[in-house]
């Protein structure tokens, strides 16, 4: 997937379009660094990348304020201002964020902020399996984060069309075959 097929199809605004914007360039710095002696580096690039990979696949997002009227959150700053009763940390709240509103790339994300951490501020001395396997998992967040959606009613017809042809090559129960 090139950066300028990335921007076309996802058609952005400016906001949006900034977060996909860092997104690569974290990762392309980061694959730079891959080939270099600096794998703590490359832990934390990537890290950064898979952060602007999933703010870009949840904001905007739409949620209730505490009256029950819609609001249209359009960045992680206003969320973070509106809808952080517990006062959590920037990290904890987009890993809360990310674990409710992008399940599927929770784990990915969660094992690259833990590693990051502890190339940032513990060990920096990361070893080759462990930036290599740091890439694999920001190349998982990419691909989940950057899938145009699917609107719920062609998954509506979607699921309905493989019903039917499901009921169609099924025999019935009472005929032998």
């Amino acid at each position: 997937m090139t950066i300028a097929w990335l921007r076309m199809a996802t058609s952005l605004s400016m906001p949006e379009k900034g977060r996909i914007d860092r997104a690569l360039h974290n990762e392309e710095v980061c694959n730079l660094l891959a080939t270099t002696k600096f794998k703590d580096w490359v832990v934390a690039t990537a890290f950064y990348s898979a952060l602007h990979f999933v703010r870009h696949k949840i904001f905007p997002i739409k949620k209730k304020t505490e009256k029950g009227e819609p609001l249209k959150i359009e960045s992680f700053n206003q969320y973070a201002k509106v809808f952080n009763p517990k006062q959590l940390g920037k990290h904890e709240l987009i890993l809360d964020l990310v674990r409710t509103e992008c399940p599927e790339a929770y784990a990915d994300y969660l094992w690259l902020f833990n590693t990051c951490m502890n190339a940032r501020y513990h060990d920096f001395k990361t070893s080759e399996r462990v930036a290599q396997k740091t890439v694999e998992k920001l190349q998982v967040i990419k691909e989940l984060c950057t899938q145009p959606a699917i609107p719920a009613v062609k998954v509506a017809k979607i699921a309905a069309s493989m019903t039917a042809a499901s009921t169609a090559n099924s025999a019935p129960a009472n005929v032998k075959e």
